[in-house]
């Protein structure tokens, strides 16, 4: 009786040891998997709230005007992701309901502003924490979209309307759409024997009935067609708040031809029969004080097949030609004074995506006269430009200044962004592109003709399409805290 007595003690104190080691061991395992399922919880708040922010980061950019307005809007949309992300329900766990809470705030007050998310996961007593760095930038956009069949547009740029922006008259006339950003009265004068062919006129919604002034003109005139910002002016703006300076590079070694100097101290001179037809090889950048070409000589520049930057101070052609050979492109930066006189040419005949002149500096001017002509991409921080001979443009201009005149039965094939400037054409000129201007005065039977430029294959201070959106975000790892 004793032993059995015993035997059933020692059973029982066994059980119980069993018992209790398998409720403790449930315990266990009921808070590892709480510690577990926290984690899971809090990653997936992470998740969701960057994914979101990334999404809403792309819509309000596309919707905001400038830096303040950006980071305001990103403000109301964190307070919609924080109610999106902790109104998210999650299953009953071994009796615990489990809950998610999100932090997103602004770590620094300025652009780039960098933001910390912090997404906690709770069960019962068991927190996990999971953080995340995001930095959101504010670009100020240099894309600029032009519309296909956009001859002329005028009102772009940070510049005020005046009463009259666009006037066409004289036997004048325009092959392609055109338009205004401004809703003054009468802003767009129509007049005499203005012509149109394949045109829609746009102007901004609500002006339709009174921006036109077609009292003195007896033809039909094109639809119209409402639009707000066409050309959208911060993008402009941008271009030419960021013009770019003059480098500074070695100057080259002294040369002689003949016996007759060529490149002397940093001077360039192409004025004699031994020196026609010299070759400046520009196997890397360079710097040179001045060019000078007469006499009716030519000067050629060969980049080696590279895409080459010349520098120069003083650039003067005198009845002479610059000629870029090869298959590279030069980038040519005239930093003082540009003067052509006689039958000068520069890059005459050649692809106008080889050559890029920068004329930087304020009140500067470029005039071409006679049967002179350029043929390239110019970019100028504030010059006035003119051709009044049977000369002309061939390529881009691109132009700060206050005043672009193109006359005397001149034939130009150019896109002209001019925001800054009145623009005229006048005594049977041809503009074969597009033409963006402040104002835009087409006489004396003068046409503006529609020509698209494949734009994307010139080196331009501004990209061509619809705004991009990369690096407005970047995202850190998330780390657990």
């Amino acid at each position: 009786m004793t032993i059995t007595l015993m035997v059933l003690l020692i059973v029982s104190i066994l059980s119980i040891s069993l018992l209790t080691v398998s409720t403790g061991h449930f315990h266990l395992n009921t808070v590892d998997r709480s510690y577990h399922a926290s984690y899971y919880i809090a990653e997936s708040g992470i998740t969701t709230a960057s994914d979101q922010l990334e999404k809403a980061v792309i819509n309000v950019y596309d919707g905001s005007s400038n830096e303040a307005d950006f980071f305001q809007k990103i403000e109301g949309e964190i307070i919609s992701i924080k109610e999106l992300v902790e109104n998210q329900s999650f299953s009953e766990h071994f009796g615990e309901n489990p809950e998610l809470q999100l932090k997103i705030e602004a770590q620094t007050n300025q652009n780039p502003r960098e933001y910390l998310i912090t997404s906690t996961g709770v069960i019962g007593d068991q927190k996990r924490h999971i953080s995340k760095q995001i930095t959101l930038r504010w670009k100020t956009s240099d894309m600029i979209d032009i519309p296909d069949n956009l001859s002329s547009y005028v009102g772009s740029g940070s510049v005020g309307c005046q009463s009259t922006q666009i006037i066409i008259e004289k036997n004048s006339s325009i092959t392609g759409d055109f338009g205004t950003s401004c809703t003054n009265e009468g802003t767009i004068e129509i007049t005499d024997n203005a012509q149109f062919s394949n045109s829609t006129i746009y102007v901004p919604e609500g002006a339709e009935e009174t921006v036109i002034n077609s009292d003195q003109y007896n033809g039909e005139l094109p639809p119209v067609e409402t639009v707000t910002n066409l050309i959208d002016n911060g993008s402009i703006d941008q271009i030419f708040a960021s013009f770019p300076s003059t480098p500074e590079y070695d100057t080259p070694e002294d040369e002689t031809v003949d016996g007759n100097n060529v490149l002397e101290d940093g001077k360039l001179t192409i004025d004699k029969k031994s020196t026609d037809g010299y070759t400046l090889e520009v196997d890397q950048d360079m710097s040179l004080e001045e060019i000078s070409i007469s006499g009716n000589r030519t000067l050629n520049v060969d980049t080696g097949g590279e895409d080459r930057e010349l520098t120069v101070g003083s650039l003067d052609i005198n009845n002479g030609q610059i000629n870029v050979v090869g298959s590279g492109s030069l980038s040519l930066y005239v930093d003082k004074e540009l003067s052509m006189n006689g039958n000068g040419s520069i890059n005459d005949g050649g692809d106008p995506k080889q050559l890029n002149l920068y004329l930087s500096g304020n009140n500067r001017e470029f005039t071409i006269i006679g049967s002179q002509k350029v043929t390239g991409t110019i970019f100028a921080e504030d010059a006035d430009i003119m051709s009044t001979g049977s000369g002309g443009f061939n390529g881009v201009i691109i132009t700060g200044g206050s005043y672009i005149e193109m006359s005397g039965s001149s034939d130009n094939e150019a896109f002209i962004l001019a925001p800054f400037a009145d623009f005229v054409g006048d005594s049977s000129t041809t503009i074969r592109g597009t033409v963006i201007a402040k104002t835009l005065r087409l006489s004396g039977a003068s046409d503006i003709i529609y020509h698209p430029f494949d734009l994307f294959k010139y080196d331009l201070p501004f990209h061509i399409g619809e705004s991009s959106t990369d690096g407005l975000i970047e995202e850190e790892r998330p780390v657990e805290n």
